[in-house]
């Protein structure tokens, strides 16, 4: 029983080490197989060009998490762009996915604190407005 044990764990070190020295070129060059993003597409470019416009956007450190959304947001985007595309150009396309991919572009764009005003752009409180109403009555 022993030897069974032994030789069946033999083989599944075997097994995953071969595996782990099977690498084909392109794994050990992107350390991961296939890569994500294609810079040879224009499609590509895209992606990787909002990626850096968004990284650039908040100054200092990034949680992983934060670079996940950052790369899901400029996909998303990416995608609905062809999506309008094929759509212009005179494509099939389903109109419930546009619709909601493009909710999904806002929420992502929500969560990552994109999608308001400008930071300094100041909002008025009631107090001024109505100060303001009441200036321009008189």
């Amino acid at each position: 029983m022993v030897a069974h044990i032994s030789d069946r764990y033999r083989s599944e070190v075997t097994a995953v080490s071969q595996h782990a020295n099977s690498r084909t070129p392109a794994q050990v060059r992107w350390g991961r197989f296939p890569p994500r993003i294609n810079g040879n597409t224009r499609e590509g470019r895209q992606i990787k060009r909002l990626v850096a416009l968004y990284t650039k956007l908040f100054d200092g450190e990034l949680t992983e998490l934060v670079r996940r959304d950052i790369l899901e947001l400029a996909e998303t985007e990416t995608l609905l762009d062809l999506l309008r595309a094929s759509a212009l150009t005179g494509g099939r396309i389903d109109l419930t996915a546009l619709n909601r991919l493009i909710n999904t572009k806002q929420r992502l764009r929500a969560s990552l604190g994109l999608g308001g005003p400008m930071p300094d752009a100041s909002v008025p409180t009631i107090e001024e407005m109505l100060a303001q109403a009441d200036e321009a009555d008189a």
